[in-house]
């Protein structure tokens, strides 16, 4: 059975709606919500603010592929990179293309899921101490989505690179 990107979002949606449910309560009243290259807290919103965020960053990341498509099929061939464009964006090879890409996006946007589930742990555990500090954990999150990002556009450079 393959698994679909549609259904790992919903898996991963679910998975930061009950993340931010299960913490909310918890959190303090004023949340950092932005840290320093030092790891220390430097901006503040209220917990509410915070909660807010977290779905509009849950929502775009959730509609990334939709919009991402959305966008390609309304732009002029001139202003979409990726390789061959011209021939992938035909309109005989249009429809195709465009299926081709939202499943990538697709992929991509699963990808921004995780790594927005892992940041919003980070931050939630930054506001448990005393200072608030960003443990070390970010740059192996940060380190892991920059690695998919490569594997990302190595498959799609690839994929579209070949004409066929």
């Amino acid at each position: 059975m393959k698994t679909d990107a549609k259904t790992i979002k919903l898996i991963l949606a679910t998975i930061f709606i009950a993340q931010l449910a299960y913490f909310y309560p918890s959190l303090p009243e004023s949340v950092a919500i932005h840290l320093n290259a030092a790891g220390l807290a430097d901006n503040f919103t209220s917990r509410q603010n915070y909660f807010l965020l977290e779905l509009a960053l849950l929502a775009f990341a959730f509609f990334f592929a939709k919009i991402n498509s959305a966008f390609i099929n309304v732009l002029p061939v001139s202003l979409i990179n990726m390789p061959h464009r011209e021939y992938w964006l035909a309109d005989e090879r249009r429809a195709a293309t465009l299926k081709i890409l939202e499943n990538y996006f697709g992929w991509l946007s699963a990808a921004m899921l995780a790594f927005f589930i892992a940041l919003n742990q980070l931050t939630i555990d930054a506001n448990f101490r005393d200072p608030v500090r960003l443990s070390d954990g970010f740059w192996f999150v940060l380190a892991g989505f920059l690695v998919f990002i490569a594997f990302w556009m190595y498959k799609f450079i690839t994929r579209f690179n070949k004409l066929t």
